[in-house]
């Protein structure tokens, strides 16, 4: 009997000190914790294991990013779940094409030079070749035929823009595309240039010796082929061109930075041009994927503002956003925009500090309709996000983009961030 008191007296005991062990370690975590954080407190996971759609181990954090300790080394995690980070490896140029109902993802490291194709739907990215030296001022690729055409910029001592096209197999090792790799230099003095929406010509705008500008028609297959030479300027101004549907080029400019310019058409046929729209701001316009949209920046007291032009009825409207149109990209058939919009609206001198990198914006992101005027606000990051080259997967409705703060592929699914 003595004994039997004794064992339930020492079974009371243990009792009370673990409920009181329990209790201790409760109050002690009051703040919110994720159950990756519970886990590893108690029970922690070995160093080749990730919580889901974790990306892999680095050594620093990003402003996007959380960092957790999992068994002793550090991973960063997105800060906002719908927020997720393809790449951590800083990119400077992203591209996209949409083959056999898939779209594929490009992109260029800026440290490395490597050359990447990124699949949206395995998650898998894999390293097609290296560049010897990564540009620093632009580059745009084209897809064609099973080869990849970039067309890398870089800039001179003495400011001029150099054009070389570089040219590889799509589908062999890493090791064939380095040695095979085609590097042909097409400009010394480029102004600017945009890929044909069938992406087998090209369109460059070149200084001339005598101070005016030329453009010309090449072919991506043989860029030394000049098909077609449809304009000619005397004017020495700030231009960019783009090439939306396959007729008409148009061209965009500015007598100086600062100042409001104009957009001309280009007929590639008659190779003749004509004023086409007035007092445009210094930022790049957008053209819908149909091209028969476009949206530009006017400028209202100093302001920034943002305005679409519909070319086939000339209606213009404004969109309540202060941002960059090239911030902005389209959503086809429905005549939406989702665009990076800077907390604090733009001012007209501030493109050219965004554009050479001397200034970063903090960015929400925003969905607007030009058919319904309605616009909503799909994401407000919890932490620093500026969105530049974003281009949107028009099957999945995944928006990728690269956050040039911290330099980071980054990407939101439109489906989770509507709703």
């Amino acid at each position: 009997m003595r004994k039997t008191i004794i064992t339930s007296i020492i079974l009371i005991l243990l009792l009370t000190l673990i409920l009181g062990v329990v209790t201790i370690l409760f109050y002690q975590r009051s703040s919110p914790v994720s159950l990756t954080d519970k886990i590893s407190d108690f029970f922690p996971l070995p160093a080749n294991i990730l919580p889901n759609n974790s990306p892999s181990p680095t050594s620093s954090t990003t402003p996007n990013q959380k960092s957790v300790l999992i068994n002793g080394k550090e991973y960063n995690i997105p800060a906002d779940p719908r927020l997720q980070v393809v790449t951590s490896a800083p990119a400077i140029a992203l591209g996209s094409s949409f083959q056999s109902e898939q779209t594929s993802l490009y992109y260029l490291e800026k440290s490395s030079g490597n050359f990447i194709k990124y699949n949206p739907v395995s998650k898998q990215s894999s390293l097609l070749s290296t560049l010897e030296s990564p540009t620093t001022e632009g580059i745009i690729f084209s897809t064609l035929d099973n080869m990849v055409y970039i067309f890398n910029i870089t800039k001179t001592g003495d400011g001029r823009l150099n054009l070389d096209v570089l040219s590889f197999y799509l589908n062999t090792s890493t090791e064939t595309n380095k040695k095979g790799q085609k590097i042909l230099r097409v400009s010394e003095n480029l102004i600017d240039l945009a890929i044909s929406p069938d992406q087998s010509q090209f369109f460059i705008l070149e200084k001339q010796q005598d101070g005016g500008v030329m453009g010309t028609i090449r072919s991506v297959k043989n860029p030394e082929l000049i098909l077609n030479t449809p304009y000619k300027s005397s004017q020495n101004n700030q231009f960019k061109v783009f090439w939306p549907i396959s007729n008409n080029i148009y061209i965009q400019t500015n007598k100086s930075l600062l100042s409001s310019g104009d957009l001309y058409i280009i007929n590639i046929n008659t190779a003749t041009s004509s004023l086409f729209l007035q007092n445009i701001g210094n930022s790049p316009i957008s053209f819908s994927p149909e091209g028969d949209n476009i949206i530009f920046n006017q400028i209202l007291v100093n302001k920034l503002i943002l305005k679409s032009k519909n070319l086939l009825t000339g209606e213009i409207s404004t969109i309540p956003f202060s941002t960059f149109p090239n911030k902005c990209v389209w959503q086809e058939n429905l005549k939406v925009i989702v665009c990076g919009v800077p907390k604090q609206p733009l001012t007209n001198i501030e493109y050219e500090d965004w554009s050479v990198k001397k200034m970063n914006t903090l960015d929400d992101i925003w969905e607007f309709s030009l058919n319904t005027k309605e616009h909503y606000r799909l994401l407000e990051p919890k932490s620093s996000l500026d969105v530049s080259s974003p281009i949107l997967d028009q099957k999945t409705l995944v928006l990728y983009f690269i956050n040039r703060i911290s330099g980071n592929l980054e990407s939101l699914d439109l489906n989770t961030a509507r709703y």
